[in-house]
C-alpha cells in the first residue's frame, strides 16, 4: 500500500499491476489472484470514474470525521476496471448512480492525502 500512499501525496491515482499477466486490480495484493505471480507494480491511471453505489453515514465512523455528518461513502469504477470504495465529496442532493466523477486529493499532512471523488469541472 505504500505506493498508494506515495502516489497520493502528489495527488496521483495508481492501481496496482501484474508485471505477468497485465491483471488491474485494487485493493492491491502480494500476489496476482489471476496468475499467482509476486511481480506486481503501481500504475497511473486515468483519474476518472464512475458512481458504482454509494451510501449516506449519518454517523461517523471515525472521530475525525464527526464535524461533516452527514457524508456519502461510494463504489466508483475507474476507467481501468478496478473500483475503490471511497468518499464522495459531492453535496448528498447531486449523488446518483452511473455518475461521472474524478478522483481528488484532500491533504491531511504532509505525507498523507485522502482520496476522494468529485464532480468533474
Amino acid at each position: 500500500m505504500v505506493g498508494f500512499w506515495q502516489a497520493s501525496a502528489r495527488n496521483a491515482l495508481v492501481v496496482q499491476r501484474c508485471v505477468d499477466c497485465d491483471d488491474v486490480r485494487f485493493p492491491p495484493l502480494p500476489i496476482c489472484p489471476r496468475c499467482w505471480s509476486e511481480h506486481q507494480e503501481w500504475e497511473a491511471t486515468d483519474p476518472s470514474g464512475t458512481v458504482y453505489s454509494y451510501v449516506v453515514y449519518h454517523r461517523a465512523l471515525a472521530a475525525a470525521f464527526a464535524d461533516e455528518i452527514p457524508y456519502a461513502i461510494g463504489r466508483v469504477k475507474v476507467a481501468a476496471g478496478p473500483i475503490f470504495t471511497v468518499r464522495l465529496n459531492i453535496p448528498l442532493d447531486q449523488i446518483e448512480i452511473d455518475m461521472a466523477v474524478t478522483a481528488s486529493f484532500r491533504k491531511m499532512s504532509e505525507e498523507i492525502s485522502l482520496l476522494e471523488f468529485v464532480k468533474p469541472t
